[in-house]
């Protein structure tokens, strides 16, 4: 029996000379002695033990079994899925000025036609095999809510084609906020709607200069008004976008919610990233940003971030198995245009769609499926938190999909505290 490559060893920080074995695949986490830990990594565990450990999948018959065992990690996961998912573009239309917009001039008064509104409830149809039991979609520009009729048309449909096949239906988008009034939420929860994603930028100082609507004018107090709202209607993450030298300012955020009602009973989840750049091939865009997640003092920032989430009692995402849905067979991106991708990052570019709604999806080879196969990725303590890293940031950075976006520094500053942070907070 050998150790899976795939785990992390760390001190136990409640339980001196403890020591945390961490599972990077299935997030399970052992606290051992000193000597059991020197049995595991020599082979020589109890058979209790031993059986604890293989269960967890932090122990394997040998090397092979395991790297065959992660080879093939995909093909369970699209062996198990039932759900359909869609990420469906309305329009690239937007009435907020981001100077740090990631679609650049691909932004404009591009909106889906009715005929590909009904192009798109026929390939649905299509797309809905025997195997499938849940239709998730999300809306996504642009800003989805400048093309309301059209969401509200298209989630009716959508609603009406899973009730047709006895399957479930939810839908989200990705939306700026601006438009989220009350009445709106409510013609739209009946029809589908759980949750959606709006992004804030830090405190209304902040967020003001880095989305603005059109006019100028600042768009944070709007948003903050229309989520007080809401909030008990719809499950709400908040999201934000920072620089390297501003995610102090997200911390008073937290505090600035929590004052206007949305605290951690009202919102469902955080998510603050750095803002990343766009690649060059597409004019305006984003070019300021970070290159990859691993730039100086990003693992500071988001350690921090999290803690400060977490003592305020925010959730924030966990560390977990990415599935990205390059991987995924029942995951698509649906343009405005009727065109298919495998990733939104990639819309405008037709180079990497993957079909149409007429001709139907084909192999994604264009996004390199399975490109983390590599002897270097399969033995890699980190493969399952990333299977070779973002495809977006490796356009960004070469140009191309060939090599992988490592972040093996980047895991190695911030997963072990992560998982700590989780254990004191009884996240686990």
């Amino acid at each position: 029996m050998t150790p899976s490559a795939h785990r992390l060893v760390f001190p136990c920080p409640d339980a001196p000379g403890h020591w945390l074995v961490y599972s990077t695949k299935r997030r399970s986490i052992v606290r051992v002695t000193k000597a059991t830990l020197r049995e595991l990594e020599t082979g020589r565990l109890s058979d209790e033990d031993a059986g604890l450990f293989r269960r967890l999948e932090l122990l394997y018959p040998d090397t092979d079994a395991e790297r065959a065992a992660m080879a093939a990690y995909f093909d369970r996961i699209n062996d198990l899925c039932d759900t359909l998912d869609l990420t469906v573009v309305l329009t690239m239309a937007c009435n907020f000025a981001c100077p740090y917009c990631f679609e650049g001039d691909l932004k404009g008064d591009r909106r889906m036609s009715p005929e590909t509104a009904d192009h798109l409830i026929d390939f649905t149809a299509c797309q809905l095999a025997p195997k499938i039991k849940k239709l998730s979609v999300d809306f996504y520009g642009g800003e989805p809510l400048l093309s309301k009729d059209a969401l509200v048309s298209l989630a009716r449909r959508f609603k009406g084609l899973a009730e047709s096949r006895g399957i479930a239906f939810r839908f989200g988008m990705v939306t700026n906020g601006s438009l989220l009034a009350p009445k709106t939420v409510d013609a739209l929860v009946p029809l589908g709607l759980t949750g959606v994603q709006v992004t804030l930028d830090g405190p209304a100082h902040l967020h003001d200069r880095t989305r603005p609507f059109l006019s100028g004018a600042g768009s944070f107090q709007t948003i903050i008004d229309n989520l007080k709202a809401v909030a008990d209607r719809i499950r709400i993450t908040v999201s934000g976008n920072y620089g390297p030298d501003a995610w102090p300012e997200f911390i008073p955020l937290l505090d600035l919610l929590t004052a206007e009602g949305l605290g951690p009973d009202r919102i469902a989840a955080i998510r603050f990233g750095p803002i990343m750049q766009q690649a060059g091939d597409v004019a305006g865009a984003c070019a300021s940003g970070c290159r990859a997640v691993d730039a100086p003092r990003l693992a500071d920032a988001a350690i921090r971030l999290r803690e400060a989430a977490l003592q305020r009692g925010f959730r924030m995402p966990r560390p977990a198995p990415l599935h990205c849905m390059v991987e995924i067979n029942h995951a698509l991106v649906v343009d405005w245009d009727g065109r298919l991708y495998k990733c939104p990052a990639f819309i405008g570019r037709p180079r990497f769609a993957v079909g149409d709604l007429n001709s139907g999806p084909r192999p994604p080879d264009a996004y390199r499926p399975g490109r983390w196969k590599t002897d270097e990725c399969l033995v890699c303590p980190y493969l399952p938190q990333c299977f070779g890293g973002c495809r977006h940031l490796s356009y960004v950075a070469h140009g191309h999909l060939g090599r992988i976006d490592c972040a093996r520094s980047w895991f190695d500053a911030v997963l072990p505290e992560m998982v700590r942070q989780d254990l004191r907070y009884g996240k686990r």
